[in-house]
């Protein structure tokens, strides 16, 4: 065998893209969700990392022994600033999450809840991993971006910092169910 034969891909497989990721925000109650996409967004990235403890006993003969206890998330993304014409509000998203982020924003009116998963280009054969998504609850962290005097796109980049750990869930492309 060859590299090239050890490496070949099964047939039928499809080559990812950067874009192939959506975001919803929950604008409505946990009891009674509306679900609404994260509009004109780039640069998304979901940051799963351990919550650790020490666990290291003499038969480490003193290397770490970190046992993971728990997993804490964030999400990062960027959208472009798009504004109404005629009111000057920003996307119902976003202005979702800018609620969450104003100074009489505490406690569970400062979290938003959040779900995201894989959505390939269907048109290049493409087809949604029904395990790429999770759920959770997260704080909001805005940070403007391109404020310089050339008049470039206005770009705002988000963080949510989940609050406790996140929930795998289905991803909602491959449900049968209406307005998933």
């Amino acid at each position: 065998m060859t590299r090239a034969t050890d490496n070949a891909l099964p047939a039928g497989t499809v080559l990812g893209k950067s874009y192939e990721y959506g975001l919803d925000l929950n604008i409505g109650t946990t009891a009674a969700p509306i679900w609404r996409t994260v509009r004109k967004m780039f640069n998304f990235q979901l940051t799963p990392t351990p919550n650790t403890t020490d666990a290291q006993t003499y038969d480490d003969e003193g290397s770490q022994n970190n046992a993971v206890t728990g997993w804490n998330w964030a999400l990062a993304f960027a959208t472009q600033v798009n504004r109404s014409g005629t009111t000057g509000k920003y996307l119902e998203e976003i202005e979702a999450l800018f609620a969450r982020t104003k100074p009489n924003a505490k406690g569970a009116t400062a979290q938003i809840e959040a779900r995201w998963y894989h959505q390939p280009d269907s048109s290049e054969g493409g087809v949604p991993n029904p395990d790429d998504a999770g759920q959770g609850t997260a704080t909001v962290t805005p940070g403007r971006a391109n404020t310089g005097p050339d008049g470039a796109v206005e770009v705002q980049n988000w963080t949510l910092t989940g609050v406790g750990a996140y929930t795998p869930i289905v991803n909602p492309l491959t449900e049968d169910e209406p307005g998933a």
